[in-house]
């Protein structure tokens, strides 16, 4: 099976093939083997319409595949169709030749990426607020009122796309393009 996507419109476009025990990536004359044991995680991801999958590999870092493709006008291609048939049959070459690791939602990493940048800005805003005296009263208070309302704020902005883990027989549907 072949799937051709281009994530953004000055992009080079890229091309998978799924074989027997391997896929090969080729962007623009770049070609990578990739062997399907070296894939460790695959991450399923939604915003909106366009619906993504990231492949961790241990050789080749991370693959980042989206649903989208760009016409020569740089106009958006919508490849749900294929996308979703790609998507379904890569899990289950994975499924017998894998050991990944299978997610849906963003990284916890990057999740804890955005705290530990709320917490250089709220340790800033303190030091500053303390020295400047920017803000009346106590500026330990003033700091965790915004390290609070910052983490409520993440917390809210994460609600529903907290990592959740997978079986990769039951993709889970609401991370697929609709067939209809």
């Amino acid at each position: 099976m072949e799937y051709a996507y281009q994530n953004r419109p000055r992009e080079k476009r890229n091309v998978i093939q799924l074989h027997t025990y391997e896929l090969t990536l080729t962007s623009g004359a770049t070609q990578r083997v990739i062997p399907y044991p070296d894939i460790i995680e695959v991450r399923l991801n939604k915003k909106r319409n366009l619906y993504s999958l990231y492949l961790r590999t241990l050789s080749f870092g991370t693959i980042y595949v989206t649903s989208q493709s760009f016409g020569p006008d740089g106009k958006r291609i919508d490849q749900s169709r294929a996308y979703q048939t790609f998507t379904r049959v890569l899990h289950l070459h994975l499924l017998e030749k894998s050991k990944a690791d299978y997610y849906t939602g963003p990284s916890l990493s990057a999740t804890l990426g955005k705290f530990g940048a709320l917490l250089s800005v709220t340790t800033i805003f303190y030091v500053v607020n303390d020295y400047y005296q920017i803000l009346p009263g106590n500026p330990l208070m003033a700091t965790l009122l915004l390290l609070a309302s910052g983490t409520l704020l993440l917390a809210a902005l994460q609600f529903n796309r907290w990592p959740k883990t997978y079986n990769p027989t039951t993709i889970p549907l609401h991370m697929l393009p609709s067939a209809i």
